[in-house]
């Protein structure tokens, strides 16, 4: 399918305001954790399995969103998405007792895992129909609602607007955004029924692609990644208020500070890929990651952890949008000398495992500080950071994707390969 350029730059356009939309609810209920925490009496501990039912509604409908994007095109799934999204949202506010919490995180985690699923689609099919990386403004656009989210959100908290009242006008206002999904590339961009049976896969089918190195090096560098940023929205405001003697107005500064530190390292984060390329880009950052998340955990000051979140944001803003172009890209033969997958088979493989652990590792990191203390639990994102440096090379085959190299109009519009 052949599209003029003024299609192309409206839908590029309306997938940066779900991208936006998509932040804007992360960071309202990042935000307010805390005093969810706090309505329904949890201890760390407690939060941590609040988190992880979070994770395991993420883990469920990933695949699902997958296989619904492969099917109708990553544009339909979007609109049929977001608003079950923002119900969910406003509804779990509701919440003020430990099971009421869980099931509504639950809930939550599917609904924000599988939107994520089909604008990160969309984002790659307006990636391939540009011809040049844009991949990383979007998830600026992400960034930007983050801490647009966050910034209300800490507003609304010196204001005393309780949880349920602010989060439940972050949904209505949010629903506009569906103005801007009638300007998205049409369904049959990236739609491809060949690739869908009629009976639905097996958990082991839908992470097949998983056995393919490369990818499986993509879905464990982001992972690592969303840890490491889910721990800063998680766990930074516990961290800054019980154990590093913050406010409540201080400790929210922290995600805030680390939201926009990634917003402007991915606002520059494609005239630094193609400077650098995907692999170097990896690299530094996950070597500079890991040291900020380091002196979060080993130095005693609510300063100098608010400090190492914006060194953690600016080096960690561009290793999800690298590691999905990986998974994504549209080409018919992958760095491993095989056929590559269809792509959102591939991304939804990639994201649901990385987004697994993104979701799950807050849980974790919560029983690491039942047992231990919190501070040291913080060491688990700084490892995991660091691992991003190793496995840059596999990730990328070693080589700038074809999304990011120059490329003619003709290549931009060639047709995927399909897979079974």
């Amino acid at each position: 399918m052949t599209l003029d350029d003024p299609t192309r730059r409206r839908a590029h356009r309306a997938v940066v305001v779900a991208f936006l939309a998509h932040g804007v609810v992360s960071g309202s209920w990042f935000v307010r954790i805390p005093d969810l925490r706090d309505l329904a009496g949890l201890s760390d501990g407690g939060l941590g399995l609040v988190l992880a039912a979070l994770g395991i509604g993420a883990v469920v409908s990933m695949p699902l969103a997958g296989a619904l994007a492969t099917r109708h095109g990553s544009a339909p799934a979007m609109r049929w998405l977001l608003p079950p999204l923002l119900a969910v949202l406003a509804l779990a506010a509701q919440a003020s007792a430990p099971l009421t919490l869980a099931l509504g995180s639950l809930a939550f985690g599917a609904a924000l895992g599988a939107h994520d699923i089909a604008i990160n689609a969309h984002g790659v099919a307006v990636e391939h129909e540009r011809g040049r990386p844009v991949l990383s403004g979007m998830h600026a656009a992400f960034s930007i609602g983050t801490l647009l989210g966050a910034g209300v959100g800490a507003l609304a908290m010196a204001a005393d607007v309780a949880p349920r009242v602010h989060l439940l006008a972050i949904a209505a206002v949010t629903a506009l955004a569906l103005l801007a999904y009638r300007h998205l590339l049409p369904a049959a961009v990236d739609r491809h029924r060949t690739a869908v049976r009629a009976v639905p896969p097996t958990l082991g089918e839908r992470l097949a692609p998983l056995r393919r190195r490369w990818l499986l090096a993509c879905a464990i560098a982001a992972m690592a990644s969303f840890i490491a940023e889910n721990a800063v929205g998680e766990w930074s405001g516990v961290l800054l208020r019980d154990h590093r003697d913050a406010s409540p107005a201080l400790a929210a500064i922290g995600f805030l500070a680390f939201s926009l530190a990634m917003t402007v390292g991915r606002l520059t984060g494609d005239r630094m890929v193609a400077a650098l390329g995907d692999r170097r880009t990896l690299l530094l950052g996950g070597a500079l990651a890991g040291t900020a998340w380091a002196l979060v955990a080993l130095v005693d000051d609510a300063g100098v952890a608010i400090a190492a979140w914006v060194v953690a944001g600016l080096a960690l803003a561009n290793a999800v949008p690298i590691v999905f172009r990986a998974a994504g890209a549209r080409r018919p033969v992958g760095p491993d000398g095989r056929p590559a997958p269809v792509p959102a088979q591939a991304l939804a493989a990639v994201s649901g495992l990385g987004y697994a652990g993104g979701l799950l590792g807050p849980s974790l990191i919560g029983a690491v500080a039942e047992l231990l203390d919190l501070p040291t639990a913080m060491l688990i994102p700084a490892l995991l950071a660091a691992s991003i440096a190793l496995l840059a090379r596999s990730a990328t085959g070693g080589e700038r994707l074809p999304s990011t190299a120059a490329r003619s109009r003709p290549a931009a519009n060639a047709s995927p390969t399909p897979t079974a």
